[in-house]
């Protein structure tokens, strides 16, 4: 049971950090000046469009930002960030979930082994997405299919979606939130062998 609780773990390590980050500017901003993007669109049209990414899938925001007296995104782009909300919702439900089973593990069978075994099992997803990098187009590509079935994540260079979230933000996004799991799961590790 202990391994199949690491595994849970793990895996609660690596997806929690990027529900977390994608909730404040400061990360989109910080990556922002890595793509380059404030030099190709006004910093306040970046910014307001942030805003709206972020609540739109963590709250009840929309994406209706006007630019010349037009809208700035379009229906696609607006539906497909809807679709993203849901997921957002059930991830952050999956993890209360095994947030909760977890703790209640850890706390009735008093198996601090499972901070060990994490680590190992986290050490191999980390690889695993860090392999990826190099692909990360392809990888980006397929990870959209499998989550999605339309299309409408399939976006031209004409849509300001892709403009302000490029495939190198999240890249970024990625390496950011993998670096934050490596740690939360290193310092796991050691905590354990304190407890023993």
């Amino acid at each position: 049971m202990k391994y199949i609780v690491s595994i849970l773990l793990s895996i609660l390590i690596i997806i929690t950090p990027f529900l977390v980050i994608s909730q404040f500017t400061f990360t989109y901003n910080f990556i922002y000046s890595f793509t380059g993007i404030y030099d190709e669109m006004p910093s306040n049209l970046i910014d307001s469009s942030t805003k709206s990414f972020i609540d739109i899938i963590h709250g009840n925001g929309d994406m209706l930002i006007k630019q010349d007296g037009q809208a700035l995104f379009k229906a696609q782009e607006i539906y497909h960030m809807y679709e993203v909300r849901n997921i957002f919702s059930r991830l952050k439900k999956i993890m209360i979930f095994l947030a909760i089973f977890i703790i209640a593990y850890i706390f009735v069978k008093k198996d601090y082994s499972v901070f060990k075994y994490q680590f190992y099992f986290s050490i191999f997803l980390v690889l695993f997405f860090g392999l990826l990098s190099p692909f990360f187009s392809k990888a980006f590509d397929i990870f959209h299919r499998l989550l999605f079935n339309n299309d409408y994540w399939m976006f031209t260079s004409e849509h300001y979606l892709i403009k302000i979230l490029t495939l190198d933000f999240f890249l970024y996004f990625l390496l950011i939130g993998i670096f934050i799991a490596f740690i939360t799961s290193t310092g796991l590790f050691f905590l354990e062998r304190k407890l023993r």
